[in-house]
Parts: structure tokens; sequence; C-alpha cells
């Protein structure tokens, strides 16, 4: 009779710890930095925001003026390319 109510109360106390750190949530949240491209440019969409990053990582991006933020290095030499851009 001992030995089920020590297991009882082993197994009730197992299971409100479980249920405690279940409704404890994640110890803690992922802090988001700042985002400095998102800041200069902030009409920019995420795929534009994707592709400056890869042109200053120096990896594959898209090389269109449409994919890329309006007024940014690689957007001055994607219209230069496509020949829709003047300098005066």
């Amino acid at each position: 009779m001992r030995k089920f109510i020590a297991l009882s109360a082993l197994t009730a106390t197992l299971l409100l710890s479980i249920q405690a750190s279940a409704d404890a949530g994640p110890r803690h949240r992922a802090h988001r930095g700042h985002d400095s491209y998102a800041a200069q440019y902030p009409g920019a969409t995420p795929r534009q925001l994707q592709n400056l990053r890869a042109y200053d990582r120096g990896e594959f991006y898209e090389t269109y003026s449409e994919a890329l933020p309006t007024g940014s290095r690689p957007w001055f030499e994607a219209k230069e390319r496509e020949g829709s851009f003047r300098r005066f």
C-alpha cells in the first residue's frame, strides 16, 4: 500500500511539473536586431532586400532592376545594363 501511495505521489508530482513547464513558455525570446537595409530602403520588398544582401556578400542575386531596391548601387548598375538610365 505504501508503494502505491508513493508511486501515485511521484506520478502526480511529475505530471504537475511537466504541465507547469509547458505553461511557462519559452525561456528566451528571439531578439531581432536592427536591419540597416530595411531602414535605408523602407519601401523595399523582402525579395529586394534579400537580393541587396546577396549583392553585398558577393553571392548570386537577381540582376534586373525590379528585383533591387530603387536607388541602391546594384539598382544603378542594373539600369545601366538595361540601357534605361542616363546620367546627366
